[in-house]
C-alpha cells in the first residue's frame, strides 16, 4: 500500500493530485487507484482473527458512492501507520480543497467576491 503526492513544482507538491495505491497478489497481481480528494472515510478494524494474530485491516470510503479499497492481514504497528498517514493526507487535501473554493476565498476578502473565480 502507497499513499502518492506527485509534485506539481519540486517545492511543493499538488496535494489534489494525491492518490491511494493497493498492490496486492502473488500469482494474480492487481493494482487499484484512488485519488485522495474523493475519499470520504477511513476506517481500521480488528476481526476476532485478526485481533488474535496482531494484524489489522484497512478500508478507505468514497464520496461517490459504495466504493472502496481495502487491504487486509496487515501487521498491526503498519496499518496503524498507514491510518495515520491516509488520514493526515485526506485532511490535507480537503484543506486545499476549501482553500480554492470560490466561497473560502470570498470569506478571506471580507466578503466581497473573488476577482479570479475558479472556472
Amino acid at each position: 500500500m502507497r499513499i502518492d503526492i506527485p509534485a506539481a513544482r519540486p517545492e511543493q507538491p499538488a496535494l489534489t493530485d494525491a492518490t491511494l495505491r493497493i498492490r496486492r497478489g502473488a500469482l494474480t497481481r492487481s493494482l487499484s487507484i484512488m485519488p485522495i480528494v474523493r475519499a470520504q472515510s477511513v476506517q481500521l478494524s480488528r476481526p476476532l482473527m485478526h485481533y488474535m494474530l496482531r494484524l489489522g485491516s484497512l478500508q478507505a470510503h468514497t464520496v461517490l458512492g459504495p466504493v472502496r479499497m481495502s487491504v487486509r492481514g496487515l501487521a498491526l504497528a503498519d496499518a496503524q501507520r498507514v491510518f495515520a498517514e491516509l488520514t493526515d493526507t485526506m485532511l490535507a487535501v480537503q484543506r486545499a480543497e476549501s482553500e480554492d473554493h470560490p466561497v473560502t476565498r470570498r470569506a478571506e476578502h471580507g466578503g466581497e467576491p473573488d476577482e479570479h473565480p475558479a472556472g
